[in-house]
């Protein structure tokens, strides 16, 4: 039996109680699941329907084809009435179409099952119902999208290709793929879409971890497009607010290339944003000397700017430790005469995942 289903048949005989009933077979079990697998099946195919506009004149979409395409969704209807009409999805306006494999669960069922039925080069109009989309709950994350909500899709097939299984692909065409993917991401980073750009780069970085067997010669290349994947990652999750996933990218491009003056002012980043202010003003340190032994103007000049920024964020806690001490001193009633308002803490640099 696959493993997920030897670890439920465990689970339901560990938590069943034991009334003198014969147990389910494992045979038993796995017709169980099959048919509600088969269930499920049956209800994502009932939740879509799909008007075409233009037809496609190129070939039809297939289970794990790398399709390109243009997606705008509108919430049409929800329980309670909330964000109908708006759109919460629009690859148009952000200037980067999807890139994705079919059939690898990006999409929600419902928009799947449809996407696989156009041909390339089609316009089509698609409806889903909460079955195939966000079900009751919906998605408090980005695209939020509230609970029972019909969705209208209107999507564009651009292009269809074969891309093999990852095990399958030359080391040549991961380099490509990965290079593709943060090319893409740079492109969402410089608009300031921040979590489509780390989504990128967390699919380029997929081609990069699975090198079963690296060549002579292929080393230099790969650790090359690695360092910039985790610049950028970097980058992308500072900008995300997961702090500790950027400490752990820059930390990962240290090991490639020791005292990367730019890894090293994004951990001075990271701890400034998480308030480890000692950590961030030795880290920056480090990251000023790396800049001025490489020659890299840009760094120490960001470096600069951090350290300023740290300095104010000190400061300010330093104020809003004091105005704490004064409520719990002169009573909660007692209005603060040094209040601070909060600032934008994200990642001070403005660039691009800029890595290139």
């Amino acid at each position: 039996p696959r493993p997920y289903f030897r670890a439920r048949c465990r689970m339901m005989g560990m938590m069943g109680e034991d009334d003198g009933k014969e147990k389910p077979s494992i045979d038993e079990l796995r017709a169980q699941e099959e048919e509600r697998h088969r269930a499920r099946e049956a209800e994502v195919d009932a939740s879509w329907s799909k008007t075409v506009v233009t037809p496609g004149t190129g070939k039809p979409a297939w289970h794990g084809a790398r399709a390109t395409l243009h997606v705008v969704g509108t919430i049409v209807s929800s329980r309670s009435g909330e964000a109908v009409g708006s759109v919460f999805e629009d690859t148009r306006q952000r200037g980067e179409p999807h890139l994705l494999l079919l059939g690898r669960g990006v999409l929600v069922p419902g928009l799947e099952k449809a996407v696989q039925s156009m041909r390339e080069g089609e316009l089509a109009t698609v409806i889903v119902e909460p079955a195939g989309g966000y079900g009751g709950g919906g998605s408090p994350s980005l695209p939020r999208v509230p609970g029972s909500a019909v969705l209208r899709y209107e999507l564009e097939l651009l292009n269809l290709e074969t891309e093999p299984d990852l095990w399958d692909l030359e080391f040549e065409q991961k380099l490509g793929f990965a290079r593709e993917r943060r090319e893409r991401g740079n492109r969402l980073f410089k608009r300031q879409l921040f979590r489509e750009a780390d989504e990128e780069y967390e699919q380029g970085l997929r081609y990069l971890v699975y090198m079963p067997q690296v060549e002579e010669g292929e080393k230099a290349p790969l650790d090359a497009e690695l360092l910039l994947m985790q610049l950028n990652l970097t980058a992308s999750k500072l900008r995300c607010n997961r702090e500790a996933a950027a400490l752990a990218h820059a930390t990962k491009a240290l090991a490639i290339q020791p005292e990367h003056p730019k890894a090293l002012y994004r951990i001075g980043q990271a701890h400034t944003q998480l308030g480890e202010y000692a950590k961030a003003s030795a880290a920056l340190a480090r990251a000023q000397a790396a800049g001025e032994a490489a020659g890299d103007t840009a760094v120490i000049a960001a470096v600069e700017k951090e350290k300023t920024r740290l300095q104010e964020r000190k400061e300010r806690h330093a104020r809003q430790r004091k105005a704490a001490y004064r409520r719990m001193v002169r009573g909660a009633d007692t209005p603060d005469l040094d209040t601070a308002g909060r600032e934008d803490d994200t990642a001070g640099d403005k660039s691009a995942g800029g890595e290139g």
